[in-house]
């Protein structure tokens, strides 16, 4: 039988609300649902799987998908709870990725947010190019897939180093498509300069740090929060379509983003050529 109905699941509440509007009242989501997401066990908590807009564009095709077959979901009695908790977590977690931002930037000057969109506007560039110029080569290519997961700053700084490297190791290829290879002292002078402003803002920024903490916290609290009930409802979909022969169907309960990473890792296991997806925002990766 469906949970009984609580403030979360009242039957009058309307449902599936896209979670990028903003809330009528003053309160937000993620102060109305802040002490649900402190209450869940530290051991408990994980830190999101995938770029933030790309997680909750998978929750709202899945809540779409569950309200065309709303029909068969009642059929087992599924709990209106997990609805509810989607739409109200996919809304807490853009808050919450909002206010990690937020911290997160507050604890860097102007002159070193600058210094990092450089940095990775140029690190962009050296893996295009190199991605171009071993195009027919697969063990350069995941080479260079390896250095393309790197998420922090000092992560940055050595895919900066190991991109210069790579490209003094194999000045020939460069040559080949007519690429200035004088720019290697470039990257390194960017590499140390990058470290030393690391290191500074670090150091004078103790209390930013903590603050970027504990919002981070939050953020993969509101995480686990939502990714609880989408599973739920997944799980559900893919029961209750089990009979249905509709590839389509079934497949708006499975993470695409998930489906293309196993792809894209068997392609690089058989030496086939997987053409590179859009999964990141603005060239980076989740934190």
């Amino acid at each position: 039988m469906a949970d009984a109905p609580t403030a979360l699941t009242s039957p009058a509440r309307k449902r599936y609300r896209n979670p990028m509007e903003k809330p009528k009242d003053n309160k937000s989501m993620l102060d109305k649902i802040r002490r649900t997401l402190l209450a869940i066990p530290a051991d408990k908590v994980r830190a999101p799987t995938m770029p933030i807009d790309v997680y909750v564009g998978e929750v709202l095709s899945t809540l779409a998908a569950a309200r065309t077959h709303r029909p068969r979901f009642e059929a087992i009695n599924f709990p209106e709870k997990w609805f509810a908790q989607a739409e109200d977590g996919a809304q807490a977690l853009i808050e919450a990725q909002a206010h990690w931002r937020a911290s997160r930037e507050a604890g860097r000057s102007p002159a070193f947010r600058d210094l990092v969109a450089r940095a990775r506007a140029l690190r962009a560039e050296l893996l295009a190019t190199a991605g171009y110029a071993f195009r027919n080569d697969q063990a350069m290519q995941k080479r260079l897939s390896a250095i393309r997961e790197g998420r922090t700053t000092a992560d940055l700084a050595q895919d900066l180093s190991d991109l210069a490297a790579l490209y003094d190791d194999n000045r020939p290829a460069f040559e080949a498509v007519g690429y200035d290879l004088a720019i290697c002292d470039q990257v390194l002078a960017m590499r140390e300069e990058l470290l030393k402003a690391h290191a500074v803002a670090a150091a004078d920024n103790a209390a930013a740090q903590t603050s970027m903490s504990d919002a981070k916290r939050v953020r993969n609290r509101a995480f686990t929060w939502v990714d609880e009930a989408l599973a739920e409802i997944r799980g559900a979909g893919l029961y209750v379509l089990r009979n249905e022969n509709r590839p389509d169907w079934l497949a708006a309960f499975r993470s695409r983003y998930v489906v293309e990473r196993k792809r894209r890792s068997r392609a690089n296991k058989t030496g086939a050529t997987a053409p590179p997806t859009a999964t990141k925002t603005n060239g980076t990766p989740p934190d």
